[in-house]
């Protein structure tokens, strides 16, 4: 099997695999699952600097700052001190 055909196999059932998971989710499971994603693309923004890939360094932390970005929107800031805690 090509190299190429491996990845996009890969790439398809990491697709599938995240998507059933969301379908899957609670509430909790979800945030963690953004977390665990924004903390992935940083970890590849890191070795995308390490090698000099610019681009996709910063494709990678646009996305990053878009989950976060999604996190804090989700955050009900009636609840007082957690909420204000975690928009810190």
């Amino acid at each position: 099997m090509p190299p190429h055909s491996r990845s996009a196999m890969l790439a398809t059932y990491q697709s599938v695999a995240t998507h059933s998971g969301v379908a899957a989710a609670d509430s909790h499971r979800l945030i963690v699952m953004l977390m665990d994603g924004a903390l992935e693309r940083i970890a590849q923004a890191r070795g995308c600097a390490e090698r000099g890939a610019v681009a996709e360094k910063v494709r990678l932390i646009h996305r990053a700052v878009a989950i976060i970005d999604e996190l804090r929107n989700s955050l009900d800031q009636t609840q007082g001190g957690v909420a204000a805690n975690l928009d810190s």
